[in-house]
């Protein structure tokens, strides 16, 4: 598919099916490297409450009111853009898992060098109601990857729980990184 023109950039479908499917991705999940990337993130979000946990300066939290977010700014050593491409993968499993749907799913072209590979997840509204309530779960993920000619600028997961008198309290941004990692 061939990239559109949208608000100065040019976006087209971002297909991650091969990736959920590929051998390679499989073999990722049992390697190594995907429990090192997973306990690092683990240990810097604990290290953001716990001066006893060595923080790793390439993974940050942020927590504003109902929104909490992950950021890497750089690749931790020993890893590759690949291993980040892998773990938005596992993101996007592991909440499909849960019963969030995906609700956009787009590479964005800055430029010629620069692209952004965005997943967006809201809960299904078909999960079982609870006192006539939707279960947000932990609300909107907005999971992306921004590389400048193959090398990271950065990954992020944002999270936003909203207040909504349809939906049942968020669960806090803490309960969606003990879950994840």
């Amino acid at each position: 598919m061939k990239f559109i023109t949208r608000y100065g950039t040019e976006s087209k479908v971002y297909d991650i099916k091969p990736v959920l499917h590929s051998s390679e991705y499989f073999d990722w999940k049992s390697s190594g490297k995907a429990s090192v990337i997973i306990q690092k993130i683990s240990d810097g979000f604990k290290s953001t409450f716990d001066p006893a946990f060595h923080r790793d300066e390439h993974v940050k939290f942020d927590l504003r009111g109902t929104s909490g977010a992950l950021v890497f700014q750089a690749l931790p050593d020993n890893f590759e853009l690949e291993d980040v491409f892998f773990l938005q993968v596992l993101v996007f499993e592991k909440l499909k898992e849960l019963g969030y749907i995906l609700n956009l799913a787009e590479i964005k072209s800055h430029n010629e060098y620069i692209t952004s590979h965005i997943l967006y997840l809201k809960p299904s509204v078909k999960l079982p109601r609870r006192e006539g309530k939707v279960e947000q779960l932990f609300g909107n993920v907005h999971i992306e990857i921004k590389a400048d000619d193959e090398a990271l600028d950065f990954f992020k997961i944002i999270v936003h729980r909203y207040n909504d008198s349809n939906y049942h309290e968020g669960h806090a941004f803490s309960s969606f990184i003990e879950y994840l990692f």
